[in-house]
């Protein structure tokens, strides 16, 4: 079926573009789209398409807005002449023809855990029509060499100066995660780098089995920066590209922009242009056109990244000055609001609390306002609507990041946090795990949603081994490991880790951190509950109440 851009192969439940490839399209959002399908120029009611893409699960009217937008812009659908909407009746869609048969269609299938190198994300199957016999013959998928995979290392400090080893780490960062917004490009996180491989490009490509390796230097002179950069093609140990920029030191962020083109640029002919295209696509842009407020931000980024009860309070005064520079700096506000609602959880009465809480929200909504496809601001804000009560939002802004930058380790972490506060199925489970596939050298945090996903899988070896490995400055860990600890027959333990959960955070009931009333009359919290329950912590303010009075 022909739909504007894009050709729907309804038996397989595939949206594909004009070239056989496959457009990616989220869950809910495919559902929505064959319900239409299945009934093609008929209006169909918006309860309808609620019911056939949500079933039993009680979700507003915007959720099914959001997944026609998504459709749309899927299909190049700009005038809704494709999907179009019947003012207080519904949508219809509208196809053009039936669609010629597609001689070839790659595939993109996410691979089970630890069966293949954890950074190669997706491997393509090509599946080839063998019209003679009328049926599909399955050719073998490329070998993980044919995949684009790149490590950017730190720049090297060539100043002497700290500052610059600091900014050097930031800008490897910062290219790593524009390149982490592609999806025919696959980007080895920075803290398994680091952690596995050193700073040598060969060492780096020999450990880490990486096709691309992206090395540079920076030099500072008085006001004027010295920038270099090279791709090195590690089959052959070959340069593919080199280049050099003498500009002034606030030109820092536009040359880290021109090296992202360029790298796209450089693998144009190995891959048809299409990395070229969705690497420049992908490039953000400049943070911040002040060095000394991207310096503060990434000083207060390692404090906060310590994961303790300190760094977080040292980390928020760095980051705030950050934004006194420039009040527009989407990172630094992503980080102080998410720095705030972590402190918020052992704040010393109701009224601090709620101020944290109420800053916090209001740094990183802006912060999605300011740059909506920021895919850390969504994935960071679905995070903090789902500890504070706005459910109806999480999911939906979860799985947006996660389609902004698919192989973001830290973005797949933090959609997997968010989401045990609806049903969403096993997709949770397996964002926590490519998370930490991803990036074998992640930080203590990443611990923690892996833990709540599993919990809420029912998988509770999983759940403690990581709740265990989770960092304990983060008031979540403590009961989520009380929790897990309890439903695996440790009643004792798990009373001491919720009692420890009540000292450090002054929260009297499980109710008060979730912002619900009460947490048994929603499904999506029967785990948290029953664990609740098992080891006696009140699950309501109303039973935190009468427990004080005994």
């Amino acid at each position: 079926m022909e739909l504007g851009d894009a050709i729907l192969d309804e038996p397989r439940g595939l949206l594909l573009d004009r070239r056989g490839q496959a457009i990616p399209l989220r869950a809910q959002s495919m559902k929505v789209l064959l319900h239409l399908a299945g009934r093609p120029g008929e209006v169909v009611s918006r309860e309808d398409l609620l019911d056939a893409a949500w079933g039993e699960v009680h979700v507003t009217d915007d959720s099914l807005t959001q997944c026609v937008s998504e459709i749309r812009q899927a299909l190049g659908d700009e005038g809704h002449r494709v999907l179009q909407t019947v003012p207080k009746r519904g949508y219809r869609l509208v196809p053009e023809a039936p669609a010629a048969p597609v001689r070839a269609v790659p595939i993109v299938a996410f691979p089970a855990v630890g069966r293949i190198r954890p950074w190669v994300l997706a491997t393509p199957l090509a599946l080839v029509a063998t019209l003679g016999l009328g049926a599909w013959a399955i050719r073998p998928a490329p070998g993980p060499a044919e995949l684009p995979t790149i490590a950017v290392l730190p720049f090297a400090n060539l100043a002497g100066e700290p500052r610059w080893e600091r900014l050097g780490r930031g800008i490897a960062a910062e290219i790593d995660a524009d390149l982490t917004r592609s999806r025919t490009i696959v980007a080895i996180p920075a803290d398994t780098i680091e952690a596995t491989a050193g700073s040598e490009p060969e060492a780096v490509a020999k450990a880490l089995d990486v096709r691309f390796v992206l090395d540079g230097t920076l030099q500072a002179d008085g006001d004027e920066l010295r920038v270099t950069a090279r791709l090195t093609d590690a089959e052959d140990n070959k340069v593919v590209w080199s280049d050099r920029w003498v500009r002034p030191a606030t030109d820092l962020f536009a040359v880290q922009d021109e090296i992202v083109a360029r790298i796209g640029s450089a693998l144009d002919g190995t891959w048809t242009g299409a990395l070229a295209r969705a690497v420049r696509e992908g490039a953000k842009g400049r943070p911040t056109e002040s060095l000394d407020a991207y310096e503060l931000y990434l000083l207060g980024l390692e404090l906060k990244n310590r994961e303790t009860v300190e760094g977080y309070a040292e980390a928020e005064p760095l980051l705030r000055r950050a934004l006194a520079i420039d009040p527009d700096f989407v990172p630094a506000m992503v980080m102080l609001g998410l720095d705030l609602m972590v402190q918020s959880d052992r704040a010393p009465d109701e009224v601090k609390r709620a101020a944290l809480i109420e800053e916090g929200m209001a740094l990183v909504d802006r912060a999605v306002q300011l740059e909506p496809d920021s895919p850390l601001a969504v994935g960071t804000l679905a995070t903090l609507t789902a500890v504070n009560g706005r459910f109806d939002e999480t999911w939906s802004l979860a799985s947006r990041s996660v389609e902004l930058a698919p192989t973001n380790a830290d973005v797949l972490a933090f959609a997997a946090m968010a989401y045990p506060y609806a049903d969403h199925g096993p997709a949770p489970l397996e964002w926590a795990k490519r998370a930490v596939e991803l990036n074998p050298g992640h930080p203590a945090w990443y611990n923690l949603p892996l833990s709540k996903a599993a919990l809420m899988a029912g998988d509770l070896d999983l759940a403690l081994q990581a709740g265990r490995a989770a960092p304990t400055g983060i008031a979540e860990t403590l009961f989520t490991i009380g929790v897990a600890e309890a439903l695996s027959g440790h009643v004792e333990e798990g009373g001491r880790w919720f009692q420890r959960f009540a000292d450090e955070t002054h929260y009297r009931s499980l109710g008060a951190y979730f912002v619900v009333d009460d947490m048994s009359t929603v499904p999506a919290f029967a785990t948290w509950v029953k664990g609740a329950r098992l080891v006696g912590f009140p699950v309501t303010e109303v039973e935190a109440d009468r427990s004080a009075s005994r």
